[in-house]
């Protein structure tokens, strides 16, 4: 972050505060899988759900997967035990609000059996209350960074509480061989992958050599220390999505806590994972009945309702048509987000393998199949590239993506072949080496990854899973010992189900209907002349219009300004105004920065408009850059987005219902609103 604002601010002295305290030293249980027989499963989480579940005394549960906290809260509920869970389905209660604004207090009236934390209760959140809780178990499964997950663990102060934790060991989303972990492999990455999917593109165009030119000037012009920033962010998050469970066991170890780590007996609660069945099915009804979408949602204090009817909106979105068909129902919402892809051993024993996903699957065949069609989209993406060029605008190497390069390197890799063969192959067949040869080259492994330590036989599965196809394995004796033949077949959960017609047809409509659709003339990237009063003021003036005399934090509650004139001075509590600029709210809400009075000079305008930029480039529904964009400094990204407001002839806060067009004057708190303590 030093080396951020060195950059950016120039010439400029920077001060920088160590905060070199350090808490009690505390022992972590850390959950490393659970034995079953003679053997181990990594991953497995169920010896803590048995102790929650066992417990007689008041323990705390907090974990980054809704589903989880959802079917320990009513498997509780079903014992009759009294819970209060904290979600995005219950943050908007009452009472929920009422816990957030004093949770101790809030315990201490109403004395629950459980409470149940997700991330959105995170920021902020500080209970203190000593000698209630027995135990707190958490359970990360990569929603949270290594230093979130750590932060969470001790948002309980009782330094007697006996702390348990379970990181998932490797997601099943993130792939080792496709995500560098040093900056200089992430920056050499992102920049290859554009050059290569331009050189392709604007191959045998009269202008080609001009446009790529030109694009790529518009690339180098990105501020130098922000796209530093980016490749190092993006490198870090690669690390910790590969290595999470061990960047959080280094990372409390570094702090000087002792972590014990453990494994325990193998359980399977029955009522647990029939009430997860429960949890789903409940969500996908709530999501198929929900009613339809008007206007955007993104706010903290969405109601379910509000979220479902966004959800189901995404579906129809993805899948045109749906709606008309016989197999639109709840179990068909169930199908494609929480079937799981299952298998059946010799003795009988049915394991389970991760969602199966059936939507990208047969969208990316269909794709596969229909090259044109990625074609297609990849010339309008590079269109628009070229308008913005022209139009003096940014483009953002370490935010691009390219779905036709996918399908290219998809093609390009000979997997084809495989595909309605009846043959088998071995890891050492002619067909098998030729194509792990193929994927080696360039123009495949940007799109696809390398095998890196992976065999030829594992690494075309996992590029013939992204179609919805796999291996079927049959040993054979050769010579006294057993040889492993495999056959290209279709995954059964993706192509069999009574579902996959519907899925399919809905698919090539939504491609056919973007083939006949004429292309979206880009986005203007020029910026917007602010009007006479925003232009008049600095940052700092129009952000301190609000609360000439303080600190600003953001927390994910909303705005709090906190004067520090003295104790007579009245303070304001200003919401976000998720409305005026909604695909920024998450941002906003997670983000915690302070601009004090007496700070100096805030950044300028012009320094900060290549991250404004990046930002106004990424679009709502591109979760992994908004994910990307929470890397950086919350004091950054909070003007960047002051930026943006400008160039729309907005200041910070005039467009608020509660805050006056006319004057500075501040409002009175809203009551109704929950006031977190500062961590």
């Amino acid at each position: 972050m030093v080396r951020f604002f060195e950059g950016i601010e120039s010439g400029k002295e920077i001060q920088t505060i160590e905060n070199i305290y350090r808490g009690a030293q505390k022992k972590i249980n850390f959950l490393t899988g659970s034995t079953v027989g003679n053997f181990i499963s990594p991953n497995s989480k169920h010896a803590y759900i048995e102790n929650i579940l066992d417990s007689d005394r008041p323990i705390a549960v907090y974990a980054d997967s809704q589903i989880l906290l959802e079917t320990l809260d009513k498997t509780l509920s079903k014992e009759g035990k009294i819970t209060l869970r904290v979600d995005s389905k219950t943050v908007s209660e009452p009472r929920v609000q009422e816990f957030l604004r004093n949770p101790d207090d809030w315990i201490a009236r109403n004395q629950p059996d459980a409470i149940l934390l997700s991330p959105i209760a995170e920021s902020g959140l500080d209970i203190s209350i000593r000698g209630y809780f027995r135990s707190t178990y958490g359970f990360i499964f990569g929603q949270l960074d290594a230093d979130g997950a750590v932060q969470f663990t001790f948002r309980f102060r009782d330094p007697a509480i006996e702390r348990f934790l379970w990181v998932i060991g490797t997601p099943v989303k993130h792939d080792e061989t496709r995500f560098p972990a040093f900056q200089v492999d992430v920056k050499k990455l992102f920049s290859d992958r554009l050059s290569l999917d331009l050189d392709r593109a604007m191959r045998g165009e009269i202008d080609g050599g001009e446009v790529i030119s030109n694009i790529k000037k518009m690339i180098d012009s990105v501020h130098p220390a922000i796209a530093a920033a980016a490749y190092t962010i993006r490198a870090f998050q690669n690390y910790e999505a590969m290595n999470l469970r061990k960047s959080v066991r280094s990372l409390l170890e570094s702090r000087g806590h002792e972590v014990v780590a453990e494994r325990e007996e193998y359980a399977s609660p029955e009522l647990f994972n029939a009430t997860k069945r429960e949890v789903q099915l409940k969500e996908c009804e709530d999501i198929f009945n929900a009613p339809e979408k008007e206007g955007s949602f993104r706010s903290r204090k969405t109601t379910w309702i509000e979220q479902c009817s966004e959800i189901r909106s995404s579906y129809l979105y993805r899948l045109p048509g749906i709606e008309d068909k016989p197999e639109w129902s709840p179990e068909f919402l169930f199908h494609v987000r929480f079937k799981e892809k299952e298998r059946v051993s010799r003795k009988g024993k049915v394991t389970r393998h991760g969602e199966i996903n059936p939507i990208d699957k047969i969208s990316n065949y269909h794709l596969l199949t229909n090259p044109e069609i990625a074609r297609e989209i990849a010339s309008r993406k590079f269109s628009r590239m070229k308008e913005k060029a022209a139009a003096g605008g940014k483009e953002f190497p370490w935010l691009y993506k390219n779905l036709e390069a996918t399908i290219h390197a998809l093609r390009r890799s000979g997997i084809e072949r495989l595909i309605g063969s009846d043959e088998f192959y071995r890891e050492d067949s002619p067909l098998t080496q030729e194509i792990l040869k193929n994927c080696r080259s360039k123009s495949v492994s940007l799109a696809l990854g390398t095998p890196g330590r992976k065999s030829a036989i594992q690494f075309i599965g996992s590029i013939l899973a992204r179609i919805g196809y796999e291996w079927d394995c049959q040993p054979r004796k050769e010579n006294g010992r057993t040889v492993r033949y495999y056959r290209c077949v279709k995954n059964r959960d993706v192509w069999d189900s009574r579902f996959t017609a519907a899925i399919q047809e809905c698919t090539k409509t939504r491609w056919e209907k973007l083939m006949s659709d004429k292309p979206e003339t880009a986005q203007e990237t020029t910026k917007k002349n602010p009007s006479d009063e925003t232009t008049s003021k600095s940052y700092k003036e129009r952000i301190l219009a609000v609360a000439p005399e303080g600190n600003i934090y953001i927390n994910n509650i909303g705005v709090r300004c906190n004067p520090i004139a003295g104790e007579n001075s009245s303070e304001c509590t200003t919401s976000l105004a998720g409305d005026l600029y909604p695909e920024l709210s998450e941002l906003y809400n997670q983000a915690r920065i302070e601009i004090p009075s007496a700070a100096g000079d805030l950044p300028s305008e012009a320094e900060i408009n290549d991250l404004a930029d990046m930002i106004s480039s990424t679009v709502p529904d591109d979760t992994d850059c908004w994910e990307f964009l929470r890397g950086f400094p919350p004091r950054a990204i909070y003007l960047a987005i002051e930026a943006i407001k400008a160039r729309r002839g907005r200041s910070a806060w005039e467009s608020h219902p509660r805050v006056s067009r006319d004057s500075n004057e501040r409002t009175e708190p809203n009551q109704t609103e929950p006031t977190l303590k500062r961590a």
